[in-house]
């Protein structure tokens, strides 16, 4: 089948919004054998990026028809390596590209573009999240971009439906540093680099502290046994 040119322009909500909440349905699709996570935009296709400091929505087109969209905004963050203290960094996200269109290169036009908005507005990093056996994620990033693995995130639940019942005989009470580091390395891990840091601003800032809850029996958490000592 013949397909005529990709065109790349902005998202035009009167235009397109329609059009984006039909593809967004049609792309949600996910492993058939366990849980996967889909946004569901409620009519509105700017809804994950619309809080960001700066924030732009691509759509790619073929004869007239929306086949593809892409997301992306642009914030400061902190980091830790000098001699800057802050950099500016641009988030990829929402990139989606019907069944039919894909291996056709728009995928890759899409984040293209986007990147030439991130060097235009100076972004130091562009970085994106995507599970570790999406094929055609991991290719696209990493293989034909040059992305590289940085971290791996830990997504946390709650069970909303039957809460946990918690005892009414609970107290909270202020942690010292090395408390802290063990409950956050134990409980959440949380790596060396940080602890570290945090343990330098806790010092360093008197304000800076950590509260934990403990229970009557003097637990908290996995292989917690209470405080020596409280304050």
């Amino acid at each position: 089948m013949a397909f005529g040119e990709t065109k790349i322009r902005n998202y035009e909500e009167r235009r397109d919004r329609a059009q984006v909440e039909d593809l967004e349905r049609r792309c949600e699709v996910g492993p058939a054998e366990r849980v996967f996570l889909f946004t569901d935009t409620m009519g509105d296709a700017i809804c994950r990026i619309r809080n960001s400091p700066m924030y732009k929505m691509l759509v790619a087109e073929v004869d007239n028809q929306l086949v593809g969209v892409i997301r992306g905004s642009i914030k400061v963050v902190t980091v830790r390596k000098p001699p800057k203290d802050l950099a500016k960094v641009g988030y990829v996200l929402g990139l989606r590209v019907l069944s039919l269109y894909r291996r056709r290169g728009i995928g890759l036009k899409l984040v293209r573009r986007l990147e030439e908005w991130f060097v235009d507005n100076q972004v130091d990093y562009a970085y994106m999240a995507t599970e570790k056996d999406n094929e055609a994620s991991v290719k696209l990033f990493v293989d034909k971009l040059g992305y590289v693995k940085f971290r791996t995130p830990a997504i946390l639940v709650n069970p909303v439906r039957r809460r946990v019942h918690l005892s009414s005989n609970i107290e909270i009470a202020k942690l010292k540093v090395e408390e802290a580091e063990l409950l956050y390395r134990e409980i959440h891990g949380v790596d060396g680099v940080l602890l570290a840091r945090h343990r330098q601003d806790t010092e360093k800032q008197a304000e800076l502290g950590d509260m934990g809850s403990l229970s009557a029996r003097g637990e908290m958490g996995r292989g917690w046994g209470g405080w020596e000592s409280r304050e």
